[in-house]
């Protein structure tokens, strides 16, 4: 019992994709549990899953499994019609300098595939507020900009004919 209790008191988030939680939770007492089951485990149940919310108008959900490794981090951010190309290609170079190339699916979405099971989706589209026409100006209206990584599975929406042709996955 006093290990446990110990573990949650100094929690440390492992794993490559730790450096990419903007605010690790100081404990699992804050986190959700999931009931999620993987038909082939990588990772070890229970999974948590921990919400922050970022200064720069944004949220992140990580999902952490019972060794603390992070498994997923999906940041979003609401940007600005007049920034949002800048803003998308800004991380899409940070993530090409350290992943490479990756595969353009679209003007607005990029994955990667990575050696060690790391996928990657960044994605931007408008926030409408609406499915219904007649749509305002892109500038006008706020932007959603999404990183989403994973290691292992990555859901098939979030991937692309691009990669699946050249890579077969």
């Amino acid at each position: 019992m006093g290990s446990d209790a110990t573990r949650q008191d100094s929690l440390t988030l492992r794993g490559p994709l730790a450096t990419f939680v903007a605010h690790p939770p100081a404990s699992l007492a804050g986190c959700d549990s999931l009931a999620t089951q993987y038909a082939a485990p990588f990772w070890r149940a229970p999974y948590r899953r921990c919400a922050s919310i970022l200064v720069d108008s944004g949220h992140q959900v990580t999902e952490l499994d019972a060794d603390t490794i992070v498994i997923q981090v999906v940041t979003e951010w609401r940007v600005p019609g007049q920034t949002r190309n800048a803003r998308f290609a800004a991380l899409e170079t940070a993530l090409r300098k350290q992943y490479g190339d990756g595969f353009r699916c679209s003007p607005r979405r990029t994955v990667w595939l990575t050696t060690d099971s790391l996928r990657i989706s960044l994605d931007l589209q408008p926030d409408y507020g609406t499915d219904v026409g007649p749509f305002p100006a892109d500038d006008s209206v706020s932007w959603r900009l999404q990183r989403f990584m994973r290691r292992g599975p990555l859901l098939d929406l979030l991937w692309c004919d691009a990669a699946r042709r050249q890579l077969g996955a």
